[in-house]
């Protein structure tokens, strides 16, 4: 007899997180709706990662549990996970993340009342100290919308990202049925953010949108444990694709507009910060903001009328556009200083 089709696929990516893996692992079998499947992957991690996952699989039938035989990376896992799949809905958790136990029920409340094809709920931040004290939480929410005109979700998109809500994969409910009709997957060949990668290409499929103000997921934060923290070679090219395909995305509709000029330039500003705060300490810096303000999108970038940012932006704005290269790298050591010697107030005014 077949089986009955769950209406919930989860994946979990694992790589040596033993140490939050079960909490992540409760919140999903824990869930109020019990419709669903956790396929877990585990990419040949180190620690006691497996074991654990083996001990929940053999106690509860609704686990797949894989494993690679060799470390492939987040993206690799996932498409291997993409296989395994056969809920109407796919969603995505953290293995040092947890969801709320009513995640499910929310979400499917919403799902089996209209033909979405792609839903996106909130989260909370939580910063923890290194002792995995809590030392700051902040909700980042969007207002509950149902929208099915191409230029709003558009706008929306954009909107989200300035939170940022768009660009990951766990506050993110996809319908199944576009992912294997289209034949989409992760791309192998990306550090980072093959995740807003995979949510631009699934969008461009898409009819509709559905938005929630719950903050169903938590993001755990934790100091000197995050990729974001970490100097990245290609981080200035790996970003910079972002602000690329907003543009494109944009101008594909004729909906390049001045407000969406603003949006994704002002994105573009904290990429090029970043990109340089990660190099401080490269010899070679000199040559990363001469190529940076060679580029094509600086020149873009000039051009833009930035009326009615927040002060913060203000600056950071005019000394891109406007100080010399003493003068900004001044800023980004101190903007750097205090991401390092104090993190939460970091995170307080990033926010």
């Amino acid at each position: 007899m077949k089986e009955k089709q769950p209406f919930f696929s989860i994946i979990m990516p694992v790589f040596n997180t033993e140490k939050y893996l079960s909490k992540a692992i409760d919140s999903v079998l824990k869930q109020t709706f019990t419709d669903f499947e956790l396929i877990i992957i585990d990419d040949n991690s180190s620690d006691a990662s497996y074991t654990i996952c083996k001990n929940y699989a053999d106690k509860d039938n609704r686990i797949k549990l894989l494993r690679n035989d060799i470390n492939l990376g987040v993206a690799k896992s996932r498409n291997k996970a993409l296989d395994n799949i056969a809920g109407i809905y796919l969603t995505f958790v953290d293995s040092d993340d947890y969801v709320e136990l009513d995640l499910l029920k929310s979400v499917y409340n919403k799902l089996i009342n209209n033909k979405i094809d792609l839903l996106k709920y909130s989260c909370k931040e939580e910063y923890v100290g290194k002792k995995d004290d809590l030392k700051y939480s902040k909700i980042c929410q969007m207002e509950n919308c149902f929208l099915e005109d191409r230029i709003k979700i558009q706008k929306q998109i954009l909107d989200m990202e300035k939170i940022p809500l768009f660009g990951y994969l766990w506050n993110s409910f996809y319908k199944i049925d576009i992912i294997k009709t289209n034949n989409l997957f992760f791309d192998e060949n990306c550090i980072v953010n093959e995740d807003f990668s995979f949510n631009v290409k699934y969008v461009s499929y898409i009819k509709n949108l559905c938005c929630m103000n719950f903050s169903g997921y938590h993001y755990m934060k934790r100091e000197n444990n995050s990729l974001s923290t970490k100097k990245q070679e290609r981080y200035y090219e790996l970003h910079i694709m972002k602000i690329k395909l907003f543009l494109d995305m944009c101008n594909k509709l004729d909906n390049l507009t001045d407000e969406n000029k603003k949006i994704i330039f002002w994105m573009y500003t904290r990429y090029v910060y970043s990109a340089i705060e990660r190099n401080l300490d490269a010899g070679n810096l000199k040559q990363i903001i001469s190529d940076i303000k060679n580029d094509s999108l600086y020149k873009q970038f000039l051009a833009v009328n930035f009326e009615g940012i927040n002060k913060k932006a203000k600056v950071m704005i005019y000394c891109l556009k406007y100080a010399n290269n003493n003068i900004l790298l001044l800023l980004i050591k101190f903007i750097s200083l205090v991401k390092k010697s104090f993190p939460i107030i970091f995170a307080k005014f990033k926010g």
